[in-house]
């Protein structure tokens, strides 16, 4: 049997069996067409662009044009007045939008699109170039077949020459130009086949109204990780006409000529954007539709005609003078290909030369050499996906200011999370004979959104409306977000995120690099020995506190004995009634909320175990179970470290395949002792009941329960910001408004009230940093003094409850400074703070997976050989630091990705079917 065809010959025979449409009928018979031409800062090239619709053979009585000037800041808006002048003449209806800003490609085309009076509408960029009969020629298939929704237009870089002849400013755009070919005509004459056309450029493609009408409205609403889109409407427009069951194809004699980056900086971000469209939309997309028609594709390979490709090179030399140079250079095409490939990808030739090693010489390497590959491409993608996407609302910022900023930040994960707000919807101002554009319908969209029980959050013009983004509910409910100020204990969710990306980048290291050097160097005592591999500035503090691993389990009790009762107390205060219903239903709801993602978790990681994809020896932990074998002794493994783990009693040492998750019986029982607490003391004097509280605290820090104490110390932290704020009640449904940089509160003065406050912070992180040395070191023995006899000597209780105090201390203190507060209040902070949970839960099951095999590449891409173990290669520091770091670099990425999917797919869900619970014991029938 013949082996399937790659990708690659697939593309060729598909390209090679392509045909386009034949011309469409008589004049009279052409339907009234809208191109739309969004322009900004294109000065007098527009006038090209409107010089060729004005010389197509497009009947010019079925022709409307639409100019939306999208806050240009030059001479543009001169020009297109200026070019427009000979339209009416020649019977062409012109229409001129302005935006008193500039609203991003997006808005300017959904405002072009809504006022568009044709049955089919035209999308052209302003810097493209229209033969003469590519009007004609992208409409043919629409008005042939009822079933099309788009066209796609080819493609063809204008700037290959000048009337000069050649230069080496052009020697970019043509090896661009190739490019065009090898990854936009020719994947759409293949895919054209089927009708499914995954990409329309906005350079130019035709749609049929009908088809995009009801998506107008979503260019300005679709969102990506909480922020707004401004690129890849062409990639959107083609997914959203495909889904609703229309096809989209390819017209190769409809040619459109566009100008291409003449400069290294501009091909890199316009390379940038592209894929960053393209990672956001496969995160995001339609992967039924697409696996589909993916097969679809497969099965008609069917390659008939290999002598199109030479004919359609020669065709355009005889008959196109804006061809002739790209016919020369398409002549040496495989050649060219294959270079600007290489020099996309500096690093193929490695790439392809490490594989081919691994293939022949390790096959068993392979799989996990491609895995590696993937892991990179997805990192790099990531960075795209941050770049610079709110320095590019600002009137000033330019190309270069754009790439100046991805170099600076660009290049740190945070700028991932770009809240991305919007300036204001801003004016839309209609010039000429348009009149008021018409309003679309947002029918379709709502439809679309109640299919998947999403509910579009709206955004309005207005200085206290938040941006748009969507939220699930269960039914389609337009609402307005309010933007609401920062409320004061939202800094809590940023410590705890803090606290989580400590464990998680610690966890890495010391699940694997044991004695591992100056890897481990920051987990060692100061004073450990011997001293040349020690006394290192990292060992001491608060540079320390990045490897206390140990002291971040206390700090996740204190913020969780103040997170779970500062909204219970400070309903107390208020209202009565609802306290003691809202302290009910958090009891109820409290067991779910932990134990239901830790039993998906849980059962994931078995899952992963059974089917032998681990890359990780368990042991023990397993209790004697293989992968493959036994498939109920997995299920009751699962369901007995369930019930080990929910024992508060007489607490297990059953750890399963997630050892992190011990902690989870002592949060399971001090939540309720903290209910306990707040019931029992609710009706006492605030006086008295502080000193209750300060009692019981000092009672379990005397016997060494650190645990309890540190919730009962968080509790008592949340008692004084209600009395601190007593009139402030925090909803936990309130969704905090972020910002990028949080502004600083100013202050003329000195005031010396704060110096017990940064006091306090300093000797909590002092005391967080208490080493694992198993005894007090310099600096910490006087602590010993005041050691409870109850703690005999015992080091765990020891430095837990000295580090349990640091923590309290260093709460204490960012709830009484607003400086700390807005540190913590970014919107990186918040983000890990939301994801830190699912952070939590998942990073040791990503570390099994992936940890050794992506060490073990990236010694292998450095070396060439096999990794030879950690006592060996510790003595090649450079080439140990690069696998190892390089690892850890992917991995971090890895786990954030993976912990933002768990939070919105397993987290979230689990909290809503808790509420959905407790509604429903409680439902009075």
């Amino acid at each position: 049997m013949a082996s399937p065809p790659s990708a690659l010959h697939w593309h060729t025979g598909a390209h090679f069996a392509y045909k386009p449409t034949r011309p469409g009928p008589q004049d009279d018979e052409w339907p009234l067409i809208s191109v739309v031409v969004p322009v900004f800062n294109e000065s007098e090239f527009i006038h090209n662009s409107i010089q060729s619709i004005l010389l197509s053979n497009y009947p010019k009585h079925k022709l409307e044009l639409i100019i939306i000037n999208d806050g240009s800041t030059d001479d543009t808006w001169e020009h297109v007045n200026q070019a427009v002048r000979a339209l009416p003449s020649s019977g062409i209806s012109c229409r001129l939008l302005q935006h008193s800003s500039n609203l991003g490609k997006r808005k300017a085309i959904q405002s072009g699109f809504a006022a568009a009076l044709g049955s089919i509408i035209i999308s052209l960029d302003s810097d493209s170039v229209l033969e003469s009969g590519s009007l004609r020629n992208i409409v043919s298939p629409l008005m042939r077949d009822p079933a099309i929704g788009a066209v796609a237009g080819h493609l063809s870089v204008l700037n290959v020459a000048s009337s000069n002849g050649f230069s080496i400013k052009h020697l970019l755009p043509r090896l661009l130009d190739i490019i065009y070919e090898h990854i936009g005509n020719i994947p759409r004459s293949a895919l054209s086949a089927e009708g499914f056309v995954t990409i329309l450029p906005g350079a130019f493609s035709a749609f049929r109204t009908n088809a995009v009408r009801d998506h107008i409205d979503t260019l300005c609403t679709s969102t990506f990780l909480g922020s707004p889109l401004k690129h890849g409407e062409d990639m959107e427009l083609a997914y959203l006409i495909l889904n609703d069951g229309w096809k989209t194809i390819y017209q190769s004699n409809a040619v459109v000529h566009t100008m291409a980056p003449e400069t290294l900086q501009k091909a890199f971000l316009m390379f940038s954007r592209w894929e960053r469209t393209m990672y956001t939309f496969l995160c995001m997309g339609y992967p039924a539709l697409t696996a589909r028609e993916a097969l679809k594709l497969w099965l008609s390979f069917r390659p008939r005609r290999p002598q199109h490709l030479l004919y359609d090179l020669d065709k355009e030399k005889q008959e196109d003078e804006f061809t002739i140079p790209r016919a020369r250079v398409g002549s040496i095409y495989p050649f060219l290909n294959v270079t600007c490939i290489w020099l996309k990808g500096p690093l193929m030739i490695l790439i392809t030369f490490t594989l081919t090693r691994n293939f022949i010489l390790y096959p068993s390497l392979a799989l996990w050499t491609l895995l590696e590959i993937s892991i990179l491409t997805i990192w790099r993608s990531l960075l795209f996906i941050s770049d610079a996407a709110r320095d590019e609302q600002t009137s000033d910022f330019s190309d270069l200011g754009r790439l100046q900023v991805f170099h600076k930040r660009g290049r740190l994960l945070w700028r991932l999370l770009s809240d991305g707000r919007l300036n204001g919807a801003g004016d839309l101002q209609c010039i000429g004979s348009l009149g008021r554009p018409r309003p679309a319908s947002l029918s379709k969209l709502d439809s679309i959104l109640q299919r998947y029980n999403w509910c579009c959050v709206l955004s309005k013009k207005s200085s206290n409306i938040a941006r748009i983004r969507y939220t699930k509910t269960t039914s389609f409910q337009p609402v307005l977000a309010v933007k609401t100020p920062m409320d004061r204990t939202t800094w809590l969710d940023g410590l705890r995120g803090i606290a989580a990306a400590i464990v998680t980048a610690d966890h890495y290291f010391l699940g694997s690099v044991v004695n591992g050097g100056f890897m481990t160097a920051g987990f060692r005592s100061y004073w450990a020995e011997p001293p040349e591999a020690n006394r290192m500035l990292i060992q001491q503090p608060p540079i320390r506190v990045i490897f206390s691993v140990e002291a971040m389990v206390p700090l996740f009790f204190v913020i969780s004995g103040y997170a779970i009762s500062v909204n219970l107390l400070q309903l107390r205060d208020t209202s009565r009634s609802e306290f003691l219903q809202r302290l009910s239903s958090t009891v109820t709801r409290r067991v779910l909320r932990i134990y239901l993602p830790v039993f998906c978790i849980a059962s994931i990681s078995q899952l992963i175990f059974f089917f032998d994809l681990y890359q990780w020896d368990f042991g023990d932990l397993v209790w004697g179970r293989r992968p493959w074998t036994a498939p109920w002794s997995h299920v009751t493994f699962v369901f007995r470290y369930m019930l080990d783990n929910m024992n508060i009693v007489s607490f297990q040492t059953h750890v399963g395949l997630n050892t992190q998750l011990w902690t989870m019986a002592f949060e399971f029982r001090d939540s309720y002792i903290i209910y306990l607490a707040v019931l029992g003391l609710a009706s006492w004097q605030p006086s008295l009941r502080r000193l209750a509280l300060g009692a019981l605290i000092a009672y379990w820090f005397y016997l060494g329960v650190w645990d309890v104490y540190a919730f009962l110390a968080g509790l008592y932290l949340a008692e004084m910001h209600v009395i601190s704020s007593p009139g402030s009640v925090s909803p936990e449904a309130i969704l905090p408004h972020l910002s990028w940089l949080p502004s600083r509160p100013k202050s003329s003065t000195i005031n010396l009230t704060i110096v017990p406050t940064y006091l306090s912070f300093i000797l909590g992180v002092w005391l967080v940093c208490i080493n694992g040395h198993g005894s007090l070191p310099p600096g910490y023995q006087f602590l010993a003094l005041i050691e409870p006899s109850p703690w005999e000597s015992d080091w765990d209780t020891i430095s837990q409850c000295w580090r349990t105090t640091g923590s309290i201390l260093v709460v204490y203190a960012i709830s009484k400074s607003i400086h700390l507060q807005h540190l913590l209040n970014s919107a990186l902070i918040q983000f890990l703070g939301k994801i830190s949970f699912s952070l939590y839960l998942v990073h040791q099951s990503i570390y099994h997976l992936f940890q050794r095999p992506v060490r073990d590449c990236l010694w292998y891409i450095a070396t060439w050989k096999p990794f030879p173990g950690t006592q060996e290669a510790i003595n090649h520091t450079a080439l140990f630091a690069f696998s190892w770091l390089g690892g850890f670099v992917l991995l971090s990425a890895l786990n954030l990705y993976v912990a933002h999917l768990y939070t919105k797919f397993v987290d979230e869900r689990c909290v809503e079917f808790a509420k959905k619970f407790d509604r429903w014991i409680t439902h009075v029938r």
